[in-house]
């Protein structure tokens, strides 16, 4: 089962495109990146185009599961008293069905806001300390800065700490603290290379954590509040992600285009060495061999 890129025409598009689906070159023959279509190998289309690539795979993954529910039928599991495979299923479930990539954004703050209320953990980082600082108090701040632990930002770099530390977010919120008072939002890509033993993160082969590889900053702010150049207000130009800077996350186009390159480099490489074989070595070969074989 793949999610198909779509030119306008309902054509499948295979060529290298920005983020906002536009060719990356002037040449590359390439329409416009539209729709993306989920096509199953078994019943062909599935559902409508969707207008971005993380749109499709709640369809995808919906219809995959329906073939795994027509494989595994209750009646396979006798054991079992009846109802308990839809109890378990539904508890598998990772959070409700989430529709747009947007709705992700949203359940991804409301769960942690959500986790530091049953905490008792405050949804803002305490102001200045006052005179008489309680020491007892372990969520007391220095900072005269104010942070706000709802923001999207701070929700990725604590569920990103927690995940790989294999903790709960009350161990980590001191140190997303920190990281988004130092570097804010751009830090989270610093974080990421962090976790991985400071390996710079290719995010056209890895998911942005941030954005969920979509491109784009999330937040959606504008113009006015990044100060964009006030001719930039009516163009249209894209407010890229800060961690991946808009790197379009195709792996396995991009995996094929690099074996593509690696094998022309090859190719490139061998012929070049056979050129630098000069005439009088490859002389000097050819009558060692017919010695030798007098």
């Amino acid at each position: 089962m793949k999610i198909l890129p779509l030119h306008p025409d309902d054509t499948e598009c295979t060529h290298a495109v920005r983020p906002s689906g536009k060719p990356r070159g002037p040449n590359a023959g390439c329409a416009d990146r539209r729709n993306y279509a989920v096509v199953c190998s078994a019943c062909g289309p599935v559902g409508e185009p969707h207008g971005l690539h993380v749109l499709a795979q709640p369809e995808q993954t919906k219809h995959r599961a329906s073939h795994k529910a027509a494989l595994t039928p209750a009646s396979h599991c006798p054991h079992l008293p009846a109802g308990t495979i839809k109890v378990l299923a539904a508890s598998s479930l990772r959070g409700p069905m989430l529709t747009t990539v947007f709705d992700q954004f949203a359940y991804r703050t409301t769960y942690i806001t959500a986790q530091l209320t049953t905490l008792g953990i405050p949804l803002t980082a305490p102001a200045p300390p006052p005179a008489d600082l309680n020491l007892a108090d372990s969520w007391a701040s220095s900072y005269d800065v104010p942070l706000d632990r709802t923001s999207l930002a701070w929700c990725t770099a604590v569920r990103m700490l927690a995940d790989h530390h294999h903790t709960g977010i009350d161990r980590q919120v001191v140190a997303a603290d920190a990281l988004l008072r130092e570097l804010g939002a751009r830090g989270l890509a610093q974080l990421h290379s962090d976790l991985h033993r400071g390996v710079p993160i290719d995010y056209r082969f890895t998911r942005c954590p941030y954005c969920s590889g979509i491109g784009e900053d999330p937040t959606q702010p504008t113009c006015g509040e990044l100060g964009c150049p006030p001719w930039h207000e009516f163009d249209g130009h894209e407010h890229l992600c800060p961690v991946c800077h808009g790197d379009d996350h195709q792996p396995q186009w991009f995996a094929e285009q690099h074996m593509a390159e690696l094998e022309e480099l090859l190719a490139d490489a061998i012929e070049e060495n056979e050129e630098r074989v000069s005439l009088p070595y490859r002389i000097r070969r050819l009558l060692r061999r017919r010695t030798v074989r007098t």
